[in-house]
Order: structure tokens, then sequence, then C-alpha cells
């Protein structure tokens, strides 16, 4: 994560973000988060899918839809340590002068005063931590983020990332096997069942 100076939202509002990927090692046909370890779901450029499909896995490409997006400019918020989320969501409302209630900030942070080295960092969000970061998002208006992939893939860091917080967001166009020969990616299209935003 990074925990050097924290970003100001920047809100972009409606935005398509169109021919974004995401890798995973596991095949499916729709999104689900019932089964994420980080908040929402993220896509980038073609090198940050494939570095997470790894050798064997997939790659997703999609269209993404936002009714209010943010921009975090440079920083990587992690996405698996809840508290620090939400730490850095405040500050960055803060910074870009978005009023916020200290209320809706304890269940992840407990009470004033807080302070970034008393949160215990993890490496993965649980499902009730999920639910109630989306509804923080949502209730300040923001429905995904804009943020510089600090960390994937190793070497070739700072692509343009977004997290989405509902899968009807995502309009999934192909699926590809990461492992095709030559490089090239292979489209399955026979079992891909083309979704439209809902």
């Amino acid at each position: 994560m990074t925990y050097g100076k924290l970003a100001k939202i920047k809100p972009i509002g409606l935005h398509i973000a169109k021919d974004q990927f995401h890798g995973s090692p596991e095949r499916f046909t729709a999104f689900d988060q019932s089964s994420l370890r980080s908040l929402g779901f993220h896509f980038g450029d073609i090198e940050q899918a494939k570095y997470f499909a790894g050798d064997s896995g997939f790659i997703y490409e999609g269209d993404l839809a936002f009714q209010n997006l943010v921009d975090i400019g440079k920083q990587d918020w992690g996405w698996t340590c809840a508290a620090f989320i939400a730490f850095a969501f405040h500050l960055a409302c803060l910074s870009g002068k978005i009023p916020t209630s200290a209320d809706d900030f304890i269940p992840f942070l407990g009470l004033e005063p807080w302070s970034l080295t008393a949160i215990k960092r993890t490496r993965q969000i649980t499902e009730y931590e999920q639910f109630h970061l989306v509804e923080l998002f949502r209730s300040y208006g923001f429905d995904g983020v804009r943020y510089i992939n600090n960390f994937e893939p190793p070497g070739m860091t700072g692509g343009i990332a977004y997290l989405v917080l509902s899968p009807i967001q995502i309009k999934l166009c192909e699926i590809r096997d990461a492992g095709a020969h030559n490089n090239k990616l292979k489209q399955i299209a026979s079992q891909v069942d083309r979704q439209s935003y809902r």
C-alpha cells in the first residue's frame, strides 16, 4: 500500500471506460461479489490482467459504466485492508473539501482520534467489510475509483486501473485464455454469454 501523502478526491462523474481487462486464475461467466478478497472488481491494461491471470488463467475484457467515478491520482490504496481504505477515503474527502461525518467511519476505525499507525494491516477483506465499504462509497455518491496501480505487474507498475463497486457496472465482452500459444490470447467465444448493463 502507499502510505505517503494521501490523495485528494477528484470527481469525474458519468464515465464509460471501454476495453478494460481483468485477470483471474478462475474461469467464470459473470462477476460475483461473494468470492472477492479485496474491495470491488479491478480492471486495468492487458499487462495488469496477464499478471493476475498467470500462465493458465483467464483474461476478461469489458466495458465499465460509472454514474459518479472519482479519481485519486497516483495513489493505490491496496484495497485489502478495510481500515486503511476507510482512513484514506476519509482524508481524501477532506482534501477534496467533501463534507464527511465521523459516524460513517467509526465501524472501520473506531472512535476518534484516528491514527494510521494504529491500523492493523490485512491482506484480505471480509464479506462484511466488503458490503459496508461499498455502502460507504455509495453513501458519498461514488460508484467507482480510478487510480494508478503501483504494484502490478512488478517492474511495469504505474498503469491506470479502475475499481468497480458492482458487477452490474461491467459489460463482459470477451473471455480469453491467458496461456494461448505465441502470446496471442485466444477468445473462448462458445461459452460466453454477452452481457449488457443492467
